[in-house]
């Protein structure tokens, strides 16, 4: 009897990353300020951009620890981009001024986003 498994990709597969990803779009007007959005992706990215249309923000890939107080996140201002060749299943968007817009691009894996580990320590949260 043969023992079959379906094959599928995981976060090592290399192959994920080396094609074109799936695309997904979100973004968001008018945003208060001090507000803090998650953008959960459906599965893991292997590109994600960012663009401030209006006000100002801060990226970052952790909502706890000392994230702020480390400077632990790229700031955009109206007119900034971040594009960034990284896997992860979320972003954290704070604005920092009252009114923000943003925009978020993503290009998606295959991969299922309970494989992803905890983006935590020096640079993220320490």
């Amino acid at each position: 009897m043969s023992n079959f498994t379906h094959y599928r990709s995981g976060l090592g597969s290399s192959g994920a990353y080396l094609v074109a990803g799936t695309p997904y779009m979100t973004g968001s007007t008018g945003v208060a300020d001090a507000t803090t959005h998650t953008v959960a992706f459906p599965t893991i990215t292997r590109k994600v951009q960012v663009n401030c249309t209006a006000g100002a923000l801060q990226v970052h890939f952790a909502n706890t620890g000392a994230w702020s107080a480390g400077r632990h996140y790229v700031a955009l201002s109206a007119a900034g981009s971040l594009s960034m060749e990284v896997k992860c299943k979320e972003v954290f968007i704070t604005t920092t001024s009252a009114g923000t817009a943003y925009e978020v691009a993503a290009e998606l894996t295959g991969i299922e986003t309970g494989e992803m580990f905890v983006l935590t320590g020096s640079g993220l949260t320490d």
